[in-house]
């Protein structure tokens, strides 16, 4: 597979199974966002940037690409965490009990 094909598909890959793990975090319980006010309470925000990073390691085997790229993902995730701690303006570790045990 070219470069050109490999890399684009790498990222799309990436995001779509993001949000399948994400879907399949809100189905089971595990963890809650909260985009609409009074919408109930939030719980484990800190496990979307975990979602992001597993997803992208997976699809980097899949599409077997260098070993530097690893390094790459970790950064994106680490700063995908800063940038969602700001996005929920601290938020993202006030209930981080999973299944929202204790969520207020």
């Amino acid at each position: 597979m070219s470069n050109i094909i490999k890399y684009p598909a790498f990222i799309i890959s990436g995001l779509i199974g993001t949000v399948f793990l994400t879907i399949v975090s809100q189905l089971v319980g595990f963890s809650r966002e909260n985009f609409l006010p009074f919408a109930g309470p939030y719980y484990a925000g800190w496990v979307y940037p975990v979602y992001f990073f597993i997803s992208f390691m997976i699809f980097a085997k899949v599409f077997q690409l260098p070993k530097i790229a690893k390094y790459y993902i970790i950064a994106a995730s680490v700063i995908f965490a800063i940038l969602l701690y700001f996005i929920f303006e601290g938020q993202m570790f006030d209930n981080p009990i999973p299944f929202g045990i204790g969520a207020v």
